[in-house]
């Protein structure tokens, strides 16, 4: 995509399963969790390494152990959101992100 993109991710912008329904209607915040650590281990990514993703169908998790840098992350995958979308509305055939 970008620079700004390259600073934050090394490739697409991690997204999850969507929670079942058993998920929401008990311990919904631990299971968003548990669905996010699931994400990450199955595509080898650390924490550390990619600050944030998408929830499917609730929105997205920034994760931060300040919430000032949790909200600019937040700010940075809205940022790069719209961008991926103006993109892929000019050139619907353009690369995707590559991990590197």
């Amino acid at each position: 995509m970008g620079t700004t993109h390259a600073d934050y991710f090394r490739g697409d912008v991690p997204v999850t399963r969507p929670l079942g329904a058993d998920e929401v209607a008990d311990a919904y915040e631990r299971n968003t969790g548990l669905v996010i650590v699931e994400t990450f281990r199955e595509l080898g990514l650390a924490p550390t390494r990619c600050p944030a993703c998408w929830w499917r169908i609730t929105g997205r998790s920034p994760g931060a152990p300040i919430p000032f840098a949790a909200v600019e992350r937040a700010r940075v995958l809205e940022m790069l959101a719209r961008m991926d979308v103006i993109q892929r509305a000019v050139a619907p055939d353009a690369p995707r992100p590559r991990r590197s």
